[in-house]
């Protein structure tokens, strides 16, 4: 459970009257200051009190905070501690690294799942055309969109203005070509796959490209891509100017 937790820990037990934030606390007891309330809290006298008395301390989620500690968290509502890190025994979120560079491999695999999205659209009637890919003037064979993190297109979506248009998109990686889209006599229209319509690695160029079949062009396309993550890198690279 996230958030702020307060705990009566009157000794002997007793109830915990916070008159300032309009709360009593039963005997061994609990509260869970509502983030709404959370500035409230952060100015109370009453509160401050009881935790410097040894009546009252935080829960922040993870643990029990010690007295310095749960009059720290209660000041700052806009802000929580870091997570901490143990082994023995395992904290109840689950992160057990003894060191930061374990932690950041954790944090990385939580990542795996999470949806990102990449819009592409285009101007005017669209037939053998480059698409802009996350770019408003430059389209995607010469700005290519480069792929931050890594992981696998799940869905696409698409429309235009045209009610019967017909069209192959095409995605393109690193400029080859990866998956073909067979629009037939749509306005509009999805397509998903949770296995993985293409994969894609960090610092991947894509681009999208808009061919002609027989009928009606597609004009001013609007479409996105959803990606699932697989892992979120950190680091920086890339290619030299030029290249």
């Amino acid at each position: 459970m996230a958030g702020k937790l307060v705990k009566n820990v009157k000794s002997p037990a007793g109830l915990l009257d916070l008159r300032d934030v309009g709360v009593r606390i039963p005997a061994s007891g609990t509260y869970l200051i509502p983030e709404q309330d959370y500035m409230l809290w952060a100015a109370s006298v009453d509160i401050q009190n009881e935790i410097a008395a040894g009546n009252a301390i935080l829960n922040d989620g993870v643990e029990d905070l010690s007295l310095a500690r749960s009059a720290d968290y209660i000041r700052h509502s806009e802000r929580a501690f870091s997570v901490r890190f143990d082994s023995d025994p395992e904290r109840v979120n689950g992160f057990v690294s003894r060191n930061v560079q374990e932690a950041i491999e954790e944090s990385r695999n939580a990542v795996a799942g999470k949806i990102v999205t990449l819009s592409f659209a285009s101007n005017g009637t669209t037939a053998d055309k480059w698409l802009f890919v996350a770019h408003p003037t430059n389209t995607s064979d010469t700005s290519p969109y480069v792929v931050p993190w890594s992981g696998k297109i799940i869905a696409l979506s698409y429309s235009n203005s045209e009610n019967s248009s017909e069209t192959d998109l095409k995605l393109y990686v690193n400029g080859s070509l990866q998956y073909t889209w067979d629009i037939r006599n749509r306005r509009t229209s999805w397509i998903s796959d949770s296995g993985g319509l293409a994969t894609l690695a960090q610092g991947d160029r894509v681009s999208v490209y808009a061919s002609t079949v027989s009928g009606t062009s597609p004009k001013d396309i609007n479409g996105m891509i959803l990606a699932s993550l697989i892992t979120q890198p950190n680091g920086e690279g890339g290619t030299a100017s030029g290249v």
